[in-house]
């Protein structure tokens, strides 16, 4: 006669959730003896999303694609079979991925404009921002809106935008911009606020930050061209060029991913130094 194979056991990491930063690991095991004689087993996964799998031991991705149940069936060498289920669930333990991670969101006013900057590191679900602006201790008011970069919303690279406000010409007065971030799904997210003055005397900015493959310089001078240094931080200069405000781009394609300052110098001698971060 045989005996029967039992329900397979389901092990998996405790909490049963998905966010974990490595993803959720589960095994299965025969605890009885094998059916019909044969010790040969064989393992079938089945879950969420089409997921499919032939080994015991499965890992599940760390996202919300991920809830759901999984079941395993067991077959031994003759045929005979089992299954057994198990449920990952978000309830307790699921923290949702954030939608866009923010790398910086500035802005500063070149010529009666104001200009604003961000970068993303990355980017889920998102469909667009909306830039909103607030004057004096007014209230916010929508701006305008860029739509992403990102294919489809999705991106782990980063990702550079900018939006320009040219109907600031009041002097005197403090301007505020929100970033309004928006999904697919109209989950929103807020980042700011950036001020800027009408009557700032700016100096010398460069965007993005951190940056790949160029280096935009903003606040320059009409009147003046300019000498461009940028050093490592043990103060070796790397690159030296001149820009002036029409072509006021620097190509750091050459440098390795780090930290640099760059020097920006006009006619007169005088200076302005920022850091910038390069990652390509």
């Amino acid at each position: 006669s045989t005996v029967p194979l039992t329900d397979p056991a389901i092990n998996s990491m405790v909490p049963n959730c998905v966010g974990t930063v490595h993803g959720i690991n589960v095994s299965a095991s025969a605890v009885g003896p094998a059916a019909c004689g044969s010790s040969s087993l064989s393992y079938s996964w089945t879950g969420p999303n089409s997921f499919s799998a032939t080994t015991a031991n499965i890992t599940v991705a760390d996202n919300v694609a991920s809830i759901g149940s999984y079941t395993v069936t067991i077959t031994d060498g003759f045929g005979c079979e089992t299954d057994n289920s198990l449920t990952l669930d978000s309830s307790n333990c699921f923290t949702a991925p954030v939608p866009v991670s923010l790398v910086s969101f500035d802005g500063i006013r070149v010529k009666q404009v104001n200009k604003l900057f961000w970068t993303t590191a990355t980017e889920i679900n998102n469909s667009h921002f909306e830039v909103q602006r607030k004057i004096g201790n007014g209230t916010f008011e929508f701006l305008g809106r860029v739509d992403t970069k990102a294919p489809g919303g999705n991106s782990t690279g980063i990702l550079n935008y900018t939006f320009n406000d040219y109907d600031m010409h009041q002097p005197g007065v403090d301007v505020f911009y929100m970033l309004k971030q928006v999904d697919f799904d109209n989950t929103v997210e807020f980042f700011g606020p950036v001020r800027i003055s009408t009557d700032e005397v700016n100096e010398v900015t460069v965007y993005p930050n951190p940056a790949n493959n160029v280096v935009n310089v903003a606040g320059l001078s009409n009147e003046f061209t300019y000498k461009v240094t940028v050093s490592d931080m043990l103060g070796k200069s790397i690159i030296n060029s001149e820009i002036d405000a029409q072509n006021a781009k620097v190509d750091v394609s050459t440098l390795g991913n780090g930290v640099y300052n760059v020097l920006v110098t006009d006619e007169n001698g005088i200076q302005s130094s920022t850091k910038v971060v390069i990652s390509h």
